[in-house]
């Protein structure tokens, strides 16, 4: 079964939940649509730790309204990206024009499609238009010291000393 969360900013006030329900009594078979302060969903306990982060944890796609500057959804679409290989991650709008605060990094250059009606959650939930988060890189076995060799040459000796198989790159590497 495809679990589907569904991040957006409480404030959004158009419609956004009944198109949620839309999509929800319209679901296909084998797939589950959630989102935080759904009726039937839990209503109390701790947001991140009770109903947000189990939610995207079981989740194997996270649809995130963007509509609004939202720190926790920013952060919540962070997570998702990281947390496993695989997960399917889309941005989504309900207002005919992006959002000013996309038009920068990190996000400029994602998709993120005008969502007029359930319909269109829909549509988007059966589409191939996911972003992937990526394997996480294997960790190597080095550390490598970052500090400028002009202004921390006095703890590049200290630490060089603790931890002689520290790399360092190279003094006119640096372009910070």
């Amino acid at each position: 079964m495809a679990h589907i969360f569904i991040a957006y900013d409480f404030e959004i006030k158009q419609g956004l939940i009944s198109d949620f329900e839309h999509a929800q009594r319209n679901q296909p078979k084998g797939i589950e649509i959630n989102w935080p302060g759904r009726p039937e969903g839990m209503s109390q306990g701790e947001i991140w730790r009770n109903i947000v982060r189990p939610a995207i944890d079981s989740a194997s796609r996270f649809v995130a309204y963007v509509d609004l500057p939202n720190a926790n959804v920013g952060f919540e679409i962070g997570y998702s990206l990281s947390h496993a290989e695989g997960k399917q991650v889309a941005l989504a709008r309900i207002s005919s024009a992006i959002p000013a605060w996309l038009e920068s990094p990190p996000f400029n250059g994602f998709l993120c499609p005008y969502m007029e009606s359930g319909k269109d959650l829909l549509r988007q939930i059966q589409s191939d238009n996911w972003f992937k988060s990526s394997a996480r890189p294997e960790l190597g076995k080095k550390v490598l010291l970052l500090c400028p060799p002009r202004s921390g040459a006095n703890f590049i000796d200290l630490i060089k000393n603790k931890y002689p198989a520290w790399l360092q790159p190279p003094e006119d590497g640096w372009s910070l």
